[in-house]
């Protein structure tokens, strides 16, 4: 054998062990890669999961805050109803020119009134005449509940306090629940953030893995190509290169494969580099 002829073979051989160590290389990062991305899957599956959670425990507290606000706003309108009343019932004592009779009194004549127009045979003037005295009985009786009562007024006044304190109770209740809220706001607020940086490197991770495939593709083509090359310069100086008897049953279809030119595969071409350079 020559010396041209050597140096083809040795070329041949270190072109091949060139692409088949870049191959093998490309395929741990590739691995590696895989590994990185289903751990950063993980950690995002994680997040979502923790983010889900404090979401739906927000809307129960958003929806706890509601109701209260429903109670505590309830409770403000008896308040102002009862306060009103007492302002009203001072004005009218206040007020010299308004002069009411007892309520019971008035509510006797009414009564009395009622009775007589249910009772008797009343010719028509007669009792809308009675029905006119009705009316205004009424509207008296309406000015006189206006005028409560000092020991009324204190009871009122009572309640009033006992309403408010119960308000207060349902406003305290509100601001803790509020504040719980906005702490959950904030961490979900945060987990939005980091969920966004992981999708990001997700997505990175994702476009390396198909750089990888893509080099990893066209270096098997290359190694496809040198391969064939070197099948078809070995026949031409007669070099055998058919499997030996050492050869893993495996590895002799590999050879076998590559002398009738047929299509290899990643692994094939792999296994078959490493016995070349045997």
């Amino acid at each position: 054998m020559d010396e041209k002829t050597k140096e083809n073979i040795a070329k041949f051989k270190k072109e091949i062990s060139s692409i088949s160590t870049a191959l093998n290389q490309l395929n741990i990062k590739k691995e590696k890669s895989y590994a990185e991305k289903e751990k950063i899957s993980e950690a995002l599956n994680k997040l979502i999961k923790k983010a889900t959670a404090l979401k739906e425990k927000k809307d129960n507290i958003d929806k706890e805050i509601r109701k209260l606000k429903t109670n505590r706003n309830k409770l403000n309108n008896k308040v102002k109803s009862t306060i009103d009343k007492i302002k009203n019932s001072l004005k009218s004592k206040k007020d010299k020119k308004v002069k009411t009779r007892p309520i019971s009194i008035i509510n006797k004549e009414i009564e009395n009134l009622e009775y007589k127009i249910e009772t008797e045979v009343l010719s028509f003037s007669k009792e809308k005449k009675i029905m006119n005295k009705i009316n205004e009985l009424k509207n008296e009786l309406k000015e006189a509940e206006k005028n409560l009562s000092f020991k009324q007024i204190s009871n009122l006044r009572k309640d009033s306090r006992r309403l408010k304190k119960e308000a207060d109770k349902y406003h305290k209740k509100i601001q803790e629940k509020a504040n719980e809220s906005s702490n959950i706001f904030s961490n979900l607020t945060k987990k939005s953030k980091e969920i966004q940086e992981i999708k990001k490197k997700k997505k990175i991770m994702y476009n390396e893995i198909i750089k990888i495939k893509k080099e990893i593709k066209q270096l098997n083509s290359e190694l496809e190509v040198t391969l064939k090359k070197w099948s078809s310069f070995a026949g031409k100086i007669n070099m055998d290169i058919s499997p030996k008897p050492s050869l893993k049953p495996k590895e002799k279809d590999i050879m076998s494969a590559l002398k009738n030119k047929k299509k290899l595969t990643t692994k094939d071409l792999l296994a078959l580099q490493k016995n070349i350079r045997k």
